[in-house]
C-alpha cells in the first residue's frame, strides 16, 4: 500500500508504540516516529491524537482493522483499513474462546474505529459488501491489494507434493485436508502434504498419522522467498477454506504459476476466478477428488491459461495507480475541509 505512495512523491511518517525492525523495508524511505505507550489502548486513543494534533498531517492511516480513536484531530483525515468481518461471521473461532480479551481488545476498538473513520478501504469486493451490510457504513472503498511480480525462478522439476499455506483455525477445515490426503496418500504414497505457517500436524489426528510415515511435512513460518519458492516447486496449492476477506494464499498460488484448489466462500472466487480448481471445504469427497483431478495434464493446462489471464489482474502498475488515485481524492478532501 505504501510503496505506490512513494514511488508517487508522497511524504510518509511510519508510527509506532515500538521500535520498528531493521529488515522492514520501507524505513528507509519514510519518516519513522516512535511513540511509546503503556498500552494498545492507551497509544490508539490518546498517543495517537495528541501526536496528530502536533503536526500537520493531511491523512491518518490505520492499517489493520483498529486504531482510530474516537477523539478528533483537526486537519487530519483518518482512513482506517478493514480488511474483513470474519470474526462476527464465525464468533464461536473467536469471541467465544476468550470473550473478555475479544470485548477489551478487538471488539470495542474495531467498532469505535468503524465508526469514528472519515473513510474505510478493504481488499475485496465481497468484504466491502459485508462491511456495509453489517455495520450500515456507506463510506467503504475497496483496493486492489498491490501484490508484486514473484521474481522466483520456475523450477526445473515439479515434486510430488501439495502445498498448504494458513494457520490452523477451524474455518480453513484442515481437518477435512487432512482426512482428504489420508485417501489420496493410501493411493499415491509417493506424495506429500507440505504445511506452511502456522498449521501444526498435531492439531488433527488424520495429519498426525501422516506426518509419522513423513507424508506430511510442516515447515512452521518461513521466509517469503522460501515460501514462494516451496509453492512454485509443488503440484498445486490447496486452501479448504471456508471464507476469506481476500485469500492470500490464492493469489500467491497464481503468482507462483501453480495449480490453485480452493473454495468460493467470501472473496476466493473472486480473487481466483477461473484460474482456481473449486473444492468444497466441507466435503472431504470434493477435496479428494480435486487432488486427482488436478493431475490430469488436460486440467492443467486449462488452468494455466486462466492463471495467466488473473496474473495480470492481480500483479501490476494499474493497481498501484488506483491506490495513488485514491489517497490524492482523500488528500484533497482533506485540504478542503482544514
Amino acid at each position: 500500500m505504501l510503496e505506490p505512495l512513494l514511488d508517487s512523491g508522497y511524504e510518509v511518517t511510519l508510527l509506532s508504540n515500538v521500535l520498528l525492525k531493521s529488515e522492514h523495508r520501507l524505513v528507509e524511505r519514510c519518516n519513522v516516529a516512535i511513540v511509546p505507550a503503556p498500552s494498545n489502548i492507551s497509544w490508539e486513543f490518546n498517543r495517537v491524537p495528541h501526536y496528530l494534533r502536533s503536526g500537520t498531517f493531511d491523512l491518518y492511516f490505520a492499517p489493520g482493522n483498529r486504531g482510530v480513536s474516537w477523539r478528533r484531530t483537526p486537519r487530519t483525515r483518518r482512513i482506517l483499513a478493514f480488511l474483513d468481518t470474519i470474526p462476527y461471521k464465525f464468533p464461536r473461532y473467536y469471541a467465544f474462546s476468550n470473550k473478555a480479551h475479544f470485548l477489551r481488545h478487538e471488539l470495542i476498538p474495531q467498532l469505535i474505529a468503524l465508526f469514528c473513520a472519515d473513510d474505510i478501504i478493504t481488499i475485496s469486493r465481497s468484504s466491502m459488501r459485508d462491511i456495509k451490510r453489517c455495520f450500515r457504513r456507506g463510506n467503504v472503498a475497496t483496493l486492489p491489494f498491490n501484490l508484486a511480480p514473484v521474481t522466483t525462478p520456475k523450477p526445473k522439476r515439479i515434486k510430488r507434493q501439495f502445498v498448504y499455506v494458513g494457520g490452523d483455525n477451524p474455518r480453513k477445515r484442515i481437518d477435512n485436508l487432512g482426512k482428504a490426503f489420508a485417501q489420496f496418500y493410501s493411493a499415491h504414497p509417493d506424495y506429500k502434504l507440505i504445511l506452511i505457517g502456522r498449521a501444526d500436524p498435531r492439531f488433527d489426528p488424520a495429519l498426525y498419522r501422516l506426518s509419522q510415515q513423513e507424508g506430511v511435512v510442516s515447515t512452521g513460518y518461513i521466509s517469503e522467498s522460501e515460501k514462494l519458492r516451496v509453492i512454485a516447486e509443488s503440484t498445486a496449492l490447496i486452501y479448504p477454506s471456508l471464507y476469506e476477506g481476500f485469500g492470500l494464499a490464492i493469489a500467491e498460488g497464481i503468482q507462483a504459476d501453480v495449480p490453485v484448489l480452493a473454495g468460493d466462500g467470501g472473496a476466493q472466487k473472486e480473487v481466483g476466478k477461473d484460474a482456481v480448481l473449486r473444492i468444497d471445504p466441507q466435503n472431504v469427497d470434493t477435496i479428494l477428488a480435486g487432488m486427482e483431478t488436478v493431475l490430469l495434464p488436460e486440467v492443467q493446462e486449462k488452468l494455466r491459461e486462466a492463471r495467466i489471464a488473473q496474473r495480470r489482474i492481480l500483479v501490476g502498475p494499474h493497481n498501484a495507480q488506483i491506490i495513488v488515485d485514491y489517497f490524492t481524492r482523500q488528500v484533497a478532501l482533506a485540504r478542503r475541509i482544514s
